[in-house]
């Protein structure tokens, strides 16, 4: 028996951020940082074998991620392809952002979620969800889809009334073999304790 692990983060930025072009984002390049960051986490920070990089997984998570980019904004939900190892990271910001930037926000949205995680009562939790699939010791492969676009957006907020440009990203990884198998010992088993603070790493990201 499993859960059905397909979780989302979301992140929404108005003030200035590390700012390129939009057409000059590379997919590949964000691909290629995100994945080594999702093994900075797995073999630094808990001591896990590193993931490796399918071409056919991420085939079918750009599948996914162009079909949420294909949303109309207004209303818009995001929801999981129902595949099951997936996780979903939402930007959207008045700048353009980095690759490496996006890549480290995506991990850090996933990864923090370590503080919620107990390791005295091991066992499957939507609010932790992001991090114990990433750390998922049995996962071995990932994929990953990107898609981006330029919309206008209605934001209130003290009493005003604001129309900003906006820069969407949709970011899917899907995992294989998936985490989050439901049963106690699954978890003691694929979710290693850290290594070292948690709070010196992500000081890191965040400072």
């Amino acid at each position: 028996m499993s859960s059905s692990p397909h979780f989302l983060a979301i992140a929404v930025l108005l003030l200035l951020t590390p700012a390129c072009s939009l057409s000059d984002f590379s997919d590949e390049l964000f691909i290629q940082l995100l994945t080594r960051q999702h093994n900075i986490v797995r073999s630094g920070m808990h001591n896990v074998a590193p993931l490796t990089l399918n071409s056919t997984i991420s085939t079918r998570a750009q599948r996914w991620s162009d079909e949420l980019n294909r949303l109309p904004r207004s209303g818009m939900c995001i929801f999981h392809s129902g595949q099951g190892g997936e996780n979903i990271y939402y930007h959207w910001s008045t700048q353009t952002v980095s690759e490496q930037w996006l890549a480290e926000k995506a991990v850090v949205a996933f990864y923090e979620e370590i503080k919620q995680y107990n390791y005295n009562l091991p066992g499957f939790k939507i609010s932790t969800a992001h991090f114990t699939q990433m750390v998922w010791m049995a996962t071995t492969q990932m994929g990953v889809g990107i898609s981006r676009r330029r919309v206008k957006i209605n934001h209130s907020g003290c009493g005003l009334k604001q129309r900003y440009d906006a820069n969407l990203y949709f970011v899917v990884v899907q995992y294989e073999p998936h985490g989050n198998i439901i049963f106690q010992d699954n978890f003691k088993k694929n979710v290693t304790k850290p290594l070292r603070s948690v709070d010196e790493f992500l000081k890191k990201f965040t400072s």
